[in-house]
């Protein structure tokens, strides 16, 4: 908002730049030509003038040649014709007088009261203030509870299922028959899971190439999740001798730690420092992944296959025997059934 403000001060200001550079070179045009009109009323009334002049210098010279060498008579006449001469001379002389030729001229510039008023008056280019701005159509509104307690509830606007819009990014073509799980590293690393026959971890190059498949160390492995950027957790799936968590590096593809759990875990999916397990006929699992404790967090039938993510403190877990989806919140170590949402 000061960035806005700042550039329409700035646009103000190029504004009343550029209008006073128009005045200015409005009345710098007006004094040229005002000028100029001096000039050539100067140049009117000398040009007749000098004129005058040469005939008044030559009527001087003729009186002195009437003085050297004159007779009276033509003395007589020739004083005639000068004073004929000297009278229009001075006929004309007097009539420039009298219309005032002889005038002084002055080219004179007085400022606009207006510009005065600028330079007086305009002590800012205006004033800078917070203003409350109390709208109708406000998404803040009080509701009093029966209790008469008061609570404020702003109203913000929500995002459903049908306003997300998906955009196809990359096409990995794994050669992997049984998908069961999938997940993404921060550094651009992607693991699948091959549940059936090969039983095998692929891992994919950000740019979507095989970095490589291996099938050591898992029996069967269903969903994965990343644990840090170099250690994944795979459930053992159908697996029902050794059931549970692989702890696996994919950097050094080795076992790092192998977590024991009650059923066949299916589903996982990591918050923070903990991992999140569907185990068949249990429930929900929740495994440290700083010292691998593990806590019964969700107790129900849960069948082969099931789901689970967490997010915005709700735990969510499918259940494909019934097609539906669970909703538990969970605040501190309290668990609370919100929703079953069924397909």
């Amino acid at each position: 908002m000061r960035e806005q403000h700042i550039k329409e001060i700035k646009q103000i200001r190029v504004e009343i730049n550029n209008h006073l550079d128009n005045l200015e070179k409005q009345i710098l045009e007006e004094l040229r030509e005002k000028e100029c009109q001096y000039k050539e009323s100067i140049r009117k009334v000398l040009l007749p003038v000098k004129e005058r002049e040469t005939i008044i210098t030559q009527c001087q010279l003729n009186f002195k040649n009437i003085q050297e060498h004159a007779s009276e008579l033509q003395t007589y006449i020739g004083m005639r014709d000068l004073e004929v001469t000297v009278d229009e001379n001075e006929q004309y002389l007097q009539l420039l007088i009298d219309t005032k030729g002889f005038g002084h001229l002055d080219l004179v510039y007085k400022v606009d009261t207006n510009v005065q008023t600028i330079l007086n008056n305009v002590k800012s280019f205006g004033s800078i203030e917070i203003k409350n701005h109390i709208s109708h159509d406000s998404n803040i509104e009080l509701t009093r509870a029966k209790d008469k307690q008061a609570q404020i509830q702003v109203a913000a606007d929500r995002k459903t299922v049908n306003n997300v819009k998906l955009i196809l990014q990359k096409t990995i073509t794994t050669n992997v028959n049984s998908v069961r799980g999938c997940c993404m590293s921060r550094n651009g690393n992607i693991g699948f899971t091959n549940h059936s026959f090969k039983k095998s971890l692929n891992v994919f190059k950000s740019d979507g190439t095989l970095k490589y498949a291996t099938s050591d160390y898992l029996s069967f492995g269903f969903d994965i999740i990343f644990v840090d950027d170099s250690n994944v957790a795979i459930t053992s799936g159908n697996e029902s001798k050794e059931t549970g968590i692989y702890i696996i590096n994919i950097e050094n593809r080795s076992k790092i730690k192998f977590i024991n759990l009650p059923g066949c875990s299916y589903g996982i999916t990591r918050d923070h420092d903990s991992l999140f397990v569907c185990v068949k006929g249990r429930g929900i699992y929740k495994v440290n992944s700083a010292d691998y404790t593990i806590s019964h967090v969700i107790s129900c039938e849960l069948p082969w296959g099931s789901y689970v993510s967490v997010f915005n403190k709700k735990i969510y877990f499918t259940n494909g025997d019934d097609n539906s989806v669970a909703v538990v919140t969970t605040m501190g170590h309290v668990f609370g059934l919100l929703k079953l949402i069924k397909f």
